[in-house]
């Protein structure tokens, strides 16, 4: 009687090696085709977070440029000195190695004199004796940011 019992219990007690080895490797190719279509997938979700976190730091820089711009131009007017944009290009090269001036490194894309035209076309260089506008690009990543300083009287 107990014979018995002892032979039935084996008989429905476990798995053949062969329905391991089957299942390991549906497994396996199950598992290689999961990787293989996520890991690009996860790998291109973290591109929006770095651009937008690139976007904000361009910001803040440009922000800290804006905000000198217009302590520059409050002391050209207690002064008559009439320096705020060239002072301001200058402060601009200075913090483009330096993140202590305008809060994080960045790389410079444009920082010139510039006429602007009425048809919208590009500016034009502005070579005169007394410039009005300058243009000031900055990059970060692939974020760049620009904008245009005019001269107060």
């Amino acid at each position: 009687m107990y014979l018995n019992i002892f032979k039935r219990m084996n008989k429905n007690g476990g798995f053949t090696l062969i329905e391991v080895i089957v299942t390991l490797i549906v497994a396996s190719i199950l598992g290689t085709m999961l990787v293989t279509f996520m890991g690009s997938t996860l790998t291109g979700s973290v591109q929006p977070v770095l651009r937008v976190q690139q976007a904000n730091t361009a910001g803040q820089v440009m922000e800290n440029i804006t905000t000198d711009y217009t302590k520059l131009n409050f002391d050209d007017t207690q002064n008559t000195t009439h320096v705020a944009l060239s002072t301001l290009q200058a402060h601009v090269l200075n913090g483009s190695t330096n993140a202590t001036r305008y809060g994080a490194t960045y790389a410079i894309a444009h920082n010139d004199y510039v006429i602007l035209s009425s048809a919208g076309a590009d500016p034009s260089p502005d070579g005169g004796a007394d410039p009005q506008t300058l243009r000031v690009s900055i990059t970060q990543g692939s974020q760049t940011l620009t904008t245009i300083f005019t001269k107060l009287y």
